[in-house]
């Protein structure tokens, strides 16, 4: 067995891994910076599209 360090060490992983995706992720500089552009990319505008 590896001890109670390696599960500390685990847990930490576990915990704060998903929060530090989230936090880098979730902030919105990010996302304006990074996925609007693309996607005005991949979807046209409304104004184009034959929508009412």
């Amino acid at each position: 067995m590896a001890g109670p360090n390696l599960e500390v060490f685990k847990f930490g992983i576990y915990v704060f891994f998903p929060v530090m995706m989230m936090l880098h992720y979730g902030n919105p500089d990010w996302y304006a910076e990074h996925v609007k552009p693309y996607r005005e990319r991949f979807w046209p505008p409304e104004e184009t599209t034959n929508v009412r």
